[in-house]
């Protein structure tokens, strides 16, 4: 039997210090997901509300898509600098759950 998450490793050290994803938590085998990772029903995305069709290039949503990934593949102390508290402007922020 896989042990539960709390007696593996404190999930703060393992996703925010060490820069590991979801796909990491899912390589461990565990048997039930974190709390941290379940969403309550009343805040999951409204996918009626979705736009599709929008005119965005590709090209340009690939670029995103990459600048998304660079910037997550950093060093957990090169993310910080981007939180709430310390962004050096007020609509791009990183947040963490944790």
């Amino acid at each position: 039997m896989v042990p539960a998450m709390s007696e593996l490793w404190d999930i703060m050290d393992f996703v925010v210090r060490k820069g590991n994803i979801v796909k990491d938590l899912s390589e461990k085998g565990l048997e039930t997901v974190p709390k941290q990772y379940v969403q309550p029903m009343e805040e999951k995305l409204d996918m009626n509300n979705v736009v599709i069709n929008h005119g965005v290039p590709i090209e340009s949503l690939d670029k995103v898509e990459e600048r998304a990934r660079q910037f997550f593949r950093l060093p957990a102390e090169a993310k910080m600098k981007y939180t709430k508290e310390n962004s050096p402007i007020c609509n791009m922020r990183y947040v963490s759950c944790y």
